[in-house]
């Protein structure tokens, strides 16, 4: 087994080997940051603004406008979000630069959520985080405007998860699949509202349902998939 030594001297920056080559070697040949705490996960930087007038969900950005006239424009009024199944977007961790040119074309990105189940092993839930804010902030230092999506677990620690955010920054955060129940609903608004004390956002991107015992007045909803297919039924799309 090859020492971390011998892997990070040969990793001095970025460099465009064969993805066969660098596949494996978890992003490391394109930057590491220094983290906070002994993982050394790395923190988001704030978003102060945002100026799109739609989102989709990532599955449909390779083909969203594809064929449009005005495809780069209408790219530039679109944000891609993340809150679909891990396996839909697991590429962009795994092919990050190819996905971070594909997302350089939008207006704006949510930053990935991939999963952090309580039931989950620690290990999982902590790299999961890590690669959630490391391609936050790889895509950011490249020019998109990422969007912090906001998770956090209470096996992991709250605290922890709060240190990996950015205060007074545009953020995003999802209800969907987490106020199935009256004790899902309350975790879901403890979260919330620690969120919104301690990180003191400037404007929260809500996407699914909003709680009625939500406060918080700056906010702006963004339909979930599952939405979007209920109206296209109404309609008999």
């Amino acid at each position: 087994m090859r020492s971390r030594r011998r892997i990070l001297s040969r990793i001095d920056g970025e460099h465009d080997l064969p993805l066969r080559k660098t596949m494996y070697w978890e992003n490391v040949n394109h930057n590491q940051y220094q983290g906070d705490g002994i993982l050394g996960i790395p923190q988001m930087l704030p978003c102060k603004e945002i100026d799109v007038e739609r989102w989709i969900s990532f599955n449909y950005a390779i083909t969203y406008a594809e064929d449009a006239p005005d495809k780069a424009a209408k790219r530039k009024r679109t944000g891609v979000h993340f809150w679909v199944d891990d396996y839909q977007f697991k590429r962009c961790w795994e092919q990050s630069r190819k996905y971070m040119e594909l997302l350089q074309e939008y207006g704006a990105v949510c930053s990935p959520e991939f999963s952090t189940y309580d039931d989950f092993p620690l290990p999982i839930i902590a790299y999961n985080i890590y690669k959630n804010a490391w391609l936050a902030r790889y895509w950011a230092e490249h020019g998109i405007k990422v969007v912090p999506s906001v998770l956090w677990s209470e096996k992991i620690g709250a605290d922890f998860c709060w240190n990996v955010y950015p205060k007074h920054s545009v953020l995003a955060i999802s209800s969907v699949g987490s106020m199935d129940s009256k004790d899902a609903g309350a975790w879901f608004m403890r979260g919330f509202n620690k969120m919104v004390d301690n990180l003191e956002p400037i404007q929260v991107l809500f996407h699914g349902q909003i709680p009625s015992e939500c406060r918080y007045e700056k906010m702006m909803r963004i339909e979930s998939n599952i939405e979007k297919m209920k109206k296209r039924l109404r309609r008999g799309d």
